[in-house]
């Protein structure tokens, strides 16, 4: 009976410490996946987002601008985009946009941008391996891999304008064409929308004469 009892305990202690044991090893191993979870998340995709960043900002410029180029390879006057009416008094007493015109343009323009940038993402951007290390001085080392998780969201185009004193009784009035778009970046752990504008220089005229303060002040294109 006490050579039973002996063994019995001999073995609940060593089960004892078979089960401490695998608990132990349980927790370590918790504990690595949290620091590598901790890791990817404050280190790596961070390092590896702005790479991508860089990236995909000289795509998106890239594309805008030949967009831009293509679909105004002929050139656009001011009088295509504003009519102006003036009095006997030589005053302007209205200002309009061309919006049938204007709106052919920005839609030529939006499916040219949203082509180009769909092209050019299709085969993903190259991110060097070293900076999957999370280490910004080894970042730009090390073999290229291919990352395609991206993907364009939305391109959309606005008008902007500005009026600037250009002498007496003169007015520089500048148009612009903006266009803001937006990539999905997918990561194993989160997804990014990164936005970016690119603001061009349609055409500018100077005028003569008095401006309403309405357009001076306000907002010509809503």
């Amino acid at each position: 009976m006490i050579e039973c009892t002996s063994e019995y305990i001999y073995y609940k202690k060593k089960n004892r410490k078979m089960n401490f044991k695998r608990f132990f090893y349980l927790i370590f191993v918790c504990i690595i996946i949290f620091l590598f979870i901790f890791y990817n998340e404050k280190i790596i995709e961070p390092n590896v987002r702005e790479i991508c960043q860089d990236k995909i900002y000289s795509i998106n410029s890239k594309c805008v601008n030949d967009a831009i180029l293509e679909c105004l390879n002929y050139g656009v006057n001011y009088e295509d985009l504003i009519i102006i009416e003036k009095n006997q008094q030589n005053e302007i007493t209205l200002m309009s946009a061309n919006s049938i015109f204007m709106n052919k343009i920005a839609r030529e323009i939006l499916d040219k941008v949203s082509e180009n940038i769909e092209n050019k993402l299709k085969n993903g951007v190259n991110i060097p391996i070293f900076a999957f290390s999370g280490l910004e001085l080894l970042s730009g080392y090390g073999k290229e891999i291919n990352f395609k998780s991206i993907s364009i969201s939305s391109v959309n185009c606005n008008f902007t304008s500005d009026f600037k004193s250009a002498g007496i009784n003169q007015t520089l009035h500048n148009i612009y064409l903006e266009i803001k778009t937006i990539i999905n970046v997918d990561f194993p752990t989160d997804k990014y929308d990164e936005e970016f504008s690119t603001k061009v220089l349609l055409t500018e005229a100077v005028l003569v004469g008095k401006i309403p303060e309405i357009y001076l002040n306000g907002k010509l294109f809503s």
